[in-house]
């Protein structure tokens, strides 16, 4: 007769570790499957309501325009035109009102188009392209602070003639090339002239001349900070600097210290 005793004694310890780990890799499957397919659900639900919106959008600008109110206007010393405006982010016209607004009557309506999506429509928005809700513009040049190239200098053209993204009017990328170092000093005793020069002075404070020690730890020569002496005409100015018992210049830089960016430091010096 067959022994039933054995087949009573349950589960041992590792089969039941291997259900519970199984059931647990179970759940954890099912529960993203469900997940996903929630978001799925959500994002399909969003995309549909956008449609609806842009759709119900057209419908409603599509029957404006069908209903257009074509008013000359005769301006002295022009040609006559029809009272309609159209730009790549704007349109302004006359049309029949909504009955709901002045049945029988005239509405101007101008749609302007937010293409940043940041709730400034483009013909206000001072970065069209780019969102800044916030609209901040530090030098009041008319362009926002995210899209400008020059954030603390007014230059309202945008004017960047080397085209590194920087505007021309703060650019001080060349500023490397100007630092040069002579030992004609008239001082003597093994002692440098350090000179450089700057093309723009904006948003600067001064510069400090830094020696690089054999390790690599950067030291500052002056003991106070060197003052920008264009800072308020923007324009560039010749500096120098008597660096007292240096060797070659090669490794002598000179820090720009700005006012709303952080300090940047060029060189080495050029030996002349």
């Amino acid at each position: 007769m067959p022994d039933y005793a054995k087949f009573r004694k349950g589960f041992t310890l590792v089969e039941l570790l291997v259900s519970i780990v199984l059931l647990a890799m179970l759940t954890t499957a099912l529960f993203g499957g469900v997940t996903l397919g929630t978001r799925v659900w959500a994002t399909g639900e969003r995309a549909t309501a956008e449609l609806a919106r842009i759709r119900a959008a057209q419908i409603q600008l599509s029957d404006l325009l069908s209903r257009a109110y074509p008013l000359v206007i005769r301006s002295e010393g022009g040609d006559p035109h029809v009272d309609f405006e159209g730009a790549s982010a704007s349109i302004d016209f006359l049309t029949a009102a909504p009955s709901d607004i002045a049945p029988g009557g005239l509405a101007r309506i101008t749609v302007q188009l937010d293409q940043d999506a940041d709730g400034v429509t483009a013909c206000r928005d001072n970065c069209p392209l780019v969102p800044n809700p916030d609209q901040t513009d530090l030098d009041l040049d008319g362009v926002g602070d995210v899209c400008d190239n020059c954030p603390s200098v007014y230059n309202p053209d945008q004017a960047d003639t080397n085209g590194n993204g920087i505007g021309t009017a703060c650019d001080d990328s060349d500023f490397g090339s100007t630092i040069t170092i002579s030992f004609k000093s008239a001082l003597g005793k093994g002692s440098g002239l350090l000179s450089w020069r700057t093309a723009v002075e904006s948003d600067l404070v001064g510069f400090n001349v830094l020696v690089m020690t054999s390790n690599g730890n950067l030291i500052q020569l002056n003991t106070a900070l060197i003052p920008c002496a264009e800072c308020t005409t923007g324009l560039g100015h010749a500096y120098s600097f008597v660096v007292p018992k240096h060797k070659n210049g090669h490794n002598i830089f000179v820090q720009i210290v700005y006012a709303a960016r952080p300090a940047q430091i060029f060189g080495p010096a050029i030996r002349q």
